[in-house]
């Protein structure tokens, strides 16, 4: 048996809500997405690395229209395609890392 830390009601091991004051069990409270379960973080891990995927084969594309069509300064959108990459890589990472600890109470 768990305990609600908010209430200390006796619960299942495997409750997500708390009987006694409605607190839940999960992985944050976001402001936009609300209550965070496992499915919802691999949701949105899952759609960051698409994303990352989509935008660096664009970009790539984009830049080799760029180059054949004579554009000599590359660099900058180059630039901007790797950062904007990364960024969305390391993204989905921090959300992926919320999965590595066990779900904790919110309330």
């Amino acid at each position: 048996m768990a305990e609600c830390p908010f209430c200390f009601t006796e619960l299942d091991e495997r409750a997500t809500v708390c009987k006694g004051c409605k607190a839940q069990r999960g992985y944050g409270n976001h402001s936009t997405l609300g209550f965070m379960t496992a499915g919802v973080v691999r949701s949105r891990v899952s759609r960051y690395n698409t994303y990352a995927v989509l935008w660096s084969l664009v970009s790539v594309g984009l830049i080799y229209a760029w180059l054949g069509a004579g554009v000599k300064e590359a660099a900058l959108p180059l630039f901007v395609t790797v950062v904007v990459a990364v960024v969305l890589f390391v993204t989905a990472r921090s959300w992926n890392a919320r999965l590595q600890k066990p779900p904790t109470w919110w309330k």
